[in-house]
């Protein structure tokens, strides 16, 4: 059985193609506005690892980078040669970050092995086709980091059945209030938080190719955060 959107992924996707103008926005509001600090903690651990290994000017992938928010908040730390990578064109013509940009897909990244000092993604993972060849390619074009913020799924029963009615029913309620007639898309997270493993299984998948730093999960669990250097064969 895949782990991640499989089939569903084409309706995912062709949502984030019609909601770059309102995606950040909605974002903010869906978060409380934390999106930007959840993405900080990420980007700051990823900088102090790379300033401890004394890596001048790293070579970073801001994968599934939409607008490229995280890159663009990693390279105001520690100034890197960064590449964002999503399927989405619409996103990419909309990036906040004057860098090299390329179409692709997480399943099949198109770069060399062991090219990137460290990939990060930010709230991008979850929409994975196949969460296993996923966290497989991040490995492959890294040499060392990955650090990660993404909708998640407690293993608490509670926490589980609060963070889907707040996608079944604040989430739209809210993309209404921002989003105007494209909030209808935003409907479709709940396709990404069904498709989902929990947070446990996750870091399992994770754990095969990287040894985890940090795995945090914050807002009763669906958003978690990892930090993690991959394994040497």
């Amino acid at each position: 059985m895949t782990e991640g959107l499989g089939r569903n992924a084409k309706h995912v996707y062709s949502a984030y193609r019609k909601m770059v103008k309102s995606y950040e926005k909605t974002n903010q509001l869906m978060t409380f506005f934390r999106v930007t600090a959840w993405r900080k903690f990420v980007t700051h651990k990823i900088a102090e690892n790379l300033v401890k290994d004394r890596i001048k000017l790293p070579r970073i992938l801001d994968a599934g980078a939409g607008p490229g928010f995280m890159a663009d908040l990693l390279n105001k730390e520690i100034g890197s040669d960064v590449i964002l990578m999503d399927y989405s064109i619409e996103m990419l013509e909309n990036s906040v970050i004057d860098c090299d940009k390329v179409q692709g897909l997480f399943e099949a990244m198109p770069f060399r092995d062991n090219i990137f000092d460290a990939v990060i993604a930010g709230f991008a993972f979850h929409a994975s086709i196949d969460m296993n060849k996923s966290a497989s390619e991040f490995a492959r074009v890294s040499r060392s980091y990955v650090g990660i913020v993404s909708i998640g799924k407690s293993n608490n029963k509670l926490y589980m059945k609060l963070g889907k009615l707040y996608i079944d029913h604040m989430i739209p309620l809210i993309a209404r209030l921002s989003a105007g007639k494209n909030y209808v898309e935003f409907k479709k997270i709940r396709k990404i938080y069904m498709h989902i493993p929990d947070n446990a299984r996750l870091s399992s998948i994770f754990r095969k190719y990287y040894n985890i730093d940090i795995f945090k999960e914050i807002a009763f669990g669906t958003i978690y955060q990892i930090i993690a250097r991959k394994k040497i064969k």
